[in-house]
């Protein structure tokens, strides 16, 4: 286990690395060795090193990172495998926010998302309204069944619904806040420029560090309420500390990024396949890292291998799909 603990932190160093080396500008080793000591002369190259590719690849670590353990603390509190932020329809809640703040203000929101001030607060505040609506919409679902794939089929309902009303809000847009909002929907971790990354990064970083007192109940909810119950911990109270934790670091990274699909379903199921372990005092921890080295993958995907960007929605069910097929066929679900 510890020697796993070993190489996923060095996968982490290493894809971070190619993220900054790689991308849809090729720029020679020795200029991007210049820009990293800070003997480089080259604006353009500095620009495209510090401006595009690091931003972008921080951004990907932490929105990895959010995702992943709020799958993670998803699937605990549903116990239900197939639990994540995209499936239950978390991010489409948020986005569904970030669509009626855009689309019925007439905003542009690329252009607040690059120009604005700390960040378009009023597009955080929509989308953590959303998100924790449909999540409070879960659990109240949750109390009429304790059927897996009756919740899972709700939450594919739920998101369907919000399509539905997020196509009916494009009728009364403008031309530009439609685009934008179609090219945001696709999932892009190139949307948050260096100066709003510790806005982010603050944010998801804070919840992260709130689950870790958590470890020891969430432990216990793995055998159950009732035995979690029994040892003293207040069940319904950290069911809401947990959801309110999941809202916050989805809303912010959806409002951010797009929606981003299967990251959270599916590395939590990967995490405990590598280490075989449902100890939270590693997986959550592992679990964060995975989601970094994961997201990170996605990004060098879309950027190392075209001279356009290919869309983040086009790779991410390259990582879910599988695991979700998985799950089924292990019967697992």
């Amino acid at each position: 286990m510890k020697a796993s603990a070993y190489i996923s932190v060095i996968a982490f160093l290493a894809i971070f690395a190619l993220n900054i080396l790689y991308g849809t500008v090729a720029l020679d080793m020795s200029e991007i060795l210049a820009v990293i000591a800070g003997a480089s002369d080259n604006e353009t190259v500095e620009y495209i090193i510090l401006q595009s590719r690091l931003p972008q690849v921080l951004t990907a670590m932490l929105a990895g990172a959010g995702l992943s353990v709020s799958g993670l603390l998803l699937q605990t509190i549903f116990h239900n495998p197939l639990a994540g932020p995209s499936i239950l329809g978390v991010t489409n809640g948020a986005g569904l926010g970030v669509a009626i703040v855009t689309m019925l203000s007439g905003t542009t929101f690329l252009c607040e998302m690059q120009n604005g001030p700390v960040a378009p607060i009023g597009v955080f505040l929509a989308a953590l309204i959303g998100a924790m609506a449909v999540v409070l919409l879960l659990v109240f679902l949750s109390t009429f069944t304790d059927s897996h794939l009756v919740l899972l089929i709700a939450g594919i309902m739920v998101s369907y619904l919000i399509s539905s009303v997020i196509t009916l809000l494009t009728f009364s847009a403008s031309e530009s806040a439609i685009q934008g909002y179609v090219y945001w929907g696709m999932g892009d971790f190139s949307l948050v420029p260096l100066r709003k990354i510790p806005w982010l990064a603050s944010v998801v970083l804070i919840t992260l560090l709130m689950c870790l007192p958590m470890m020891k109940p969430l432990n216990a909810l793995l055998l159950g309420e009732r035995y979690a119950a029994n040892l003293g911990y207040s069940v319904k109270k950290m069911h809401v500390t947990l959801l309110l934790l999941v809202g916050i670091q989805c809303a912010i990274i959806t409002a951010l990024c797009g929606p981003i699909s299967f990251i959270g379903l599916a590395v939590p199921h990967i995490t405990r396949f590598i280490f075989r372990t449902d100890n939270f005092r590693m997986l959550l921890p592992m679990t964060a890292v995975f989601g970094s080295i994961v997201a990170m993958t996605c990004n060098l995907t879309c950027t190392a291998f075209t001279e356009t960007p290919i869309p983040l929605s086009a790779v991410t069910p390259l990582v879910g799909a599988p695991v979700v097929l998985y799950l089924f066929f292990s019967r697992k679900v």
